[in-house]
């Protein structure tokens, strides 16, 4: 009984295998395929600007519609940072909430350190950028270290062109903007 009942299984298992092989294979979805390359650095620079670590991170995400100047559309209704974990870096296109999240906010600390997780202006892009901003107390107001942390799809040199964007938004923009004083009253030092 024992061989019938094991013949019995061979001969189903060969019937089964010669008919998978046999069956006409599915017609695959037209798909192409296309290596992205990717690209991972790390960068960091300081600078100093004239006021408290306070006013410095309270300038920087409640005043960045002031000094930010690359965004999505031509003129944002609205750019502003969350500063609390889960919040974001928006942009709004108008008062319908039509908009865009340049990044996550992973790390408060008022006057000590404000870290970010996205794309920043790159979505579309399978990236991921951390930018974190750290300030210190200095004899003449506050020095901040900027740390960009970058993985992901972007074509090979352009590690230096995100650089020096941050270094522009940062150093060119954000860094006149306490020196000039247009930063609201409540902010200065």
């Amino acid at each position: 009984m024992f061989t019938h009942r094991f013949a019995l299984i061979f001969i189903a298992i060969v019937l089964l295998t010669t008919a998978i092989a046999f069956a006409a294979p599915e017609a695959a979805p037209d798909t192409s395929f296309k290596t992205a390359p990717n690209v991972s650095f790390k960068a960091s620079f300081e600078f100093t600007v004239p006021t408290t670590p306070d006013s410095a991170f309270d300038a920087m995400t409640g005043e960045i519609g002031m000094w930010w100047d690359h965004s999505f559309s031509e003129h944002p209704y609205a750019l502003y940072i969350e500063p609390k974990p889960g919040g974001g870096f928006y942009e709004m296109f108008d008062s319908l909430g039509n908009g865009a999240k340049h990044a996550s906010v992973i790390l408060s600390n008022r006057g000590k350190q404000l870290t970010l997780d996205g794309p920043f202006g790159l979505s579309g892009l399978a990236i991921t950028m951390v930018a974190s901003f750290r300030f210190s107390p200095v004899v003449d107001g506050t020095k901040i270290k900027v740390t960009v942390n970058n993985t992901g799809q972007l074509e090979p040199g352009k590690e230096e062109v995100i650089v020096t964007v941050w270094r522009h938004f940062m150093i060119e923009q954000y860094q006149p903007f306490i020196q000039s004083g247009k930063f609201r009253d409540k902010y200065k030092k």
